[in-house]
């Protein structure tokens, strides 16, 4: 099959990019249009459209890969909410102020889903397992891609290595350092 045969394949299967690009353009139309007659209208689009409308369209996209899908979107909204405060002036950012807390909570989640799949990795390196049953385990639970899952595990198996190393430095006392 041809790449310009695959092209409609993979945009039936990936719509997401082309509407997130559709959204984000308007959006950067009207930010550039001169004279807005409601700053605060302005402000509503571009939050909703970069925090709501274009996480929304990859859940509608990619609902079927469960889990990940939504994390990635909480992922997308915190930063299409970031993308928005430093699109807007400052004299134009009235939700923005209000809602901050709301950013920084979508990211603490992630940062605890990522904590406990990297915690999940490690306990199985840590535990015996080998660099590829770990990438394969990782691949499966957090639906990484297989190069980000090689690499974490590759990762974990060094730092596997250094404590084996430095404990066993400490238990021959340094002698034979």
């Amino acid at each position: 099959m041809s790449r310009v045969q695959s092209l409609p394949i993979w945009l039936k299967a990936n719509w997401f990019f082309l509407a997130a690009a559709l959204v984000v353009a308007t959006d950067m139309v009207a930010l550039h249009t001169p004279k807005w007659s409601s700053p605060r209208l302005l402000e509503v689009g571009l939050l909703s459209d970069l925090a709501l409308v274009v996480p929304g369209l990859y859940l509608a996209c990619y609902w079927r890969r469960g889990k990940p899908a939504y994390l990635r979107a909480i992922a997308l909204a915190s930063l299409g909410f970031w993308c928005a405060s430093k699109l807007l002036p400052e004299s134009g950012q009235f939700i923005i102020h209000s809602l901050w807390s709301v950013r920084y909570l979508a990211l603490a989640v992630i940062l605890l889903v990522e904590f406990k799949v990297m915690l999940a990795v490690y306990r199985s390196v840590f535990a015996g397992a080998s660099r590829q049953e770990a990438a394969a385990s990782l691949q499966a639970q957090a639906g990484m891609p297989a190069w980000a899952a090689k690499l974490a595990a590759a990762e974990a198996a060094f730092w596997r290595s250094v404590v084996h190393k430095a404990t066993a430095l400490f238990r021959r006392g340094g002698r034979d350092a």
